[in-house]
């Protein structure tokens, strides 16, 4: 028999002088078992006789869990302070003979993975064993057996071959019982049974109850207060849910003070934007919002959407939305969409919408003359798509930790209609159109980081893409302001394919606050392409800037300073834009 010296005592030398002693462990064993053992050696030092006692205990566990029942260690007579010595024994490996499947039914069978020939003369590895049986306790629990058991019997040992048999034990049926709401009178449970998947009646399901929380964290005007509560009894679980309402409703409005380019006077241009959104409707979870928004002198922008979710109690949502857009004397844009929508159990949101696009000449142009290849003309645009939500983040409306995720596709058939001019001396006006299809897709992800409990960092990356062989300017995408690229007007450029990357850095000065004060500055940078009708330009905008936002009893107040630089703007104070802003919850 050889020794193997596995640990060696070392001392850790601190900038003070102080040294610290080691632990080494010695382990005995032969040659032959040594091939087997060594992959399960344990770390090589430890701090205490205790950390070296569980190495060893470790050891010997995993050596079982191998298949290697007899495996063991005797401790010897401590021969060093400072030296933990066993003797260790491997023993031959045992296998499976036959693992007969026993009552498990086929679909058990193939949700827990089993399979004849995984456990026929095979090598005993008690991870796989293990994996199999909670693969069956799990699917038990989604089905309503959550006292649901899996054991052997008839267990014969054999020359260290294994015979048994697999005994699965249901237990009871159990279904979903009353939804018993703890603190908030202002929600109707038969919604919350309808969102949270646990209406009363139903299979009972172990996994909707550990997704309740983060199913919750979706709604901003409900707060869990404590742990969910599973109560069985008579084959029924009762559910406890301790919730407070939280003030969502909200009524805000920003106020922009930027130069009017248009005006050789270079004088000031006020600009205003309203939004009102009421979430909870009928304490039944719907949600309405309005926003208005004066964009320039005679340009406006009003949008309308409303969302009732789980329709008649099931697990999909109806969505409606309507947007508005006038832009100057040039052009009148209206958009419309209905939306179906279904929420997963992991906060993922599948919506397949119905999408009708319009825009339409104003002013002069309404009447004019052309052949379809100018840079404006009437389009409208009929079809439908697909978008992906996912959100995961701490709470909904201060996200402080977490990541939301949006990807949207649509196509549509486009018709564009002009005036052109026929006959032999172009005396006829003729009312044509020209059909094509059009493709756009868009994208968003957003990651909320905090540093300690004070320093955070929100960053978004967005982009969208219009794919057409015929586009117009007057259909393409829409950015600057606030809420898009800040450091520009609202709406200022316009875009067939863009990315933007938002960054903020924010100092919370009240941290332990939901909805704290804070110190914000961030940084903008965009790439956009505008092409239309051979024409092809391509603009890298910048905007930086910094402010705060105040939370207090009456409502939360902001104060955005921002500069921009474009390829036709330069960063100057004289173009910088101050925005004010105001939001009350209720």
């Amino acid at each position: 028999m050889r020794i193997f010296l596995l640990g060696v005592a070392y001392w850790l030398i601190l900038g003070s002088g102080v040294t610290y002693a080691q632990w080494q462990v010695q382990v005995n064993i032969t040659d032959e078992e040594k091939k087997i053992a060594e992959p399960y050696f344990p770390s090589t030092q430890h701090e205490t006789l205790a950390s070296a006692q569980t190495a060893v205990a470790e050891m010997i566990t995993s050596l079982q869990q191998s298949g290697y029942f007899q495996a063991y260690a005797t401790p010897l007579p401590p021969q060093d302070s400072l030296l933990y010595a066993v003797e260790l024994s491997v023993g031959n490996p045992f296998h499976w003979a036959y693992l007969k499947p026993g009552n498990l039914d086929a679909a058990l069978q193939a949700q827990s993975g089993y399979r004849e020939q995984l456990f026929l003369q095979q090598p005993f590895h008690y991870a796989d064993f293990q994996q199999m049986v909670e693969n069956c306790l799990d699917y038990s629990e989604e089905h309503g057996f959550p006292f649901a058991s899996v054991r052997l019997k008839d267990i014969d040992v054999e020359d260290q071959a294994i015979t048994a048999t697999l005994d699965y034990q249901s237990g009871p049926l159990i279904r979903f019982g009353e939804l018993n709401i703890i603190g908030a009178d202002n929600i109707k449970p038969e919604f919350l049974e309808a969102y949270l998947g646990v209406r009363t009646g139903t299979v009972y399901s172990e996994k909707k109850v550990a997704q309740i929380t983060s199913r919750l964290q979706l709604l901003p005007f409900l707060t869990l207060d404590g742990p969910v509560e599973t109560r069985f009894q008579n084959e029924v679980a009762d559910l406890y849910l301790p919730l407070t309402v939280q003030p969502s409703n909200q009524i805000d409005g920003v106020l922009s003070v930027l130069p009017d380019v248009g005006r050789d006077d270079r004088k000031l241009l006020l600009t205003g934007e309203l939004n009102i959104l009421l979430r909870n409707l009928a304490k039944s979870g719907k949600t309405f919002f309005l926003h208005w928004q004066r964009l320039q002198v005679a340009s406006q922008q009003l949008s309308i959407s409303y969302d009732h979710p789980n329709l008649l109690r099931s697990p999909f949502g109806f969505g409606f939305n309507f947007n508005l857009l006038k832009e100057d004397i040039l052009f009148l844009n209206r958009k419309a969409n209905l939306s179906a929508s279904y929420l997963t159990g992991k906060n993922h949101r599948i919506t397949l919408f119905g999408d009708w696009r319009a825009s339409r000449l104003t002013g002069e142009r309404a009447t004019m003359v052309g052949n379809g290849s100018s840079d404006f003309a009437d389009v409208s645009v009929h079809g439908g798509g697909l978008q992906y939500d996912w959100t995961q983040v701490d709470q909904l409306l201060f996200p402080r930790r977490g990541y939301a995720f949006t990807l949207m596709g649509r196509s549509g058939r486009k018709t564009v209609s002009f005036w052109k001019r026929e006959g032999t001396q172009n005396d006829q006006l003729i009312y044509q159109t020209q059909v094509s299809p059009q493709w756009a897709s868009e994208f968003s992800f957003t990651q909320y980081y905090m540093f300690g409990s004070n320093l955070g960092i929100s960053h978004q990356i967005q982009g969208a893409a219009l794919l057409d062989n015929s586009l117009f300017l007057n259909e393409l995408y829409r950015l600057g302001g606030l809420k898009s690229l800040r450091g520009f007007a609202d709406n200022w450029f316009y875009a067939s394919q863009y990315a933007l990357s938002k960054l903020e850095l924010r100092w919370l000065l009240e941290p332990e606050i939901a909805i704290p004060s804070y110190l914000f500055a961030f940084y903008d940078q965009a790439w956009m392409r505008q092409q239309y009708h051979n024409k092809s330009n391509r603009d890298y905008p910048t905007g930086i800037g910094a402010g705060v936002s105040i939370s207090t009893r009456a409502g939360l107040f902001s104060l955005a300073y921002a500069l921009g630089k474009s390829k036709n703007q330069a960063m100057s104070l004289s173009t910088s834009k101050v925005h004010f802003g105001y939001i009350s919850r209720f």
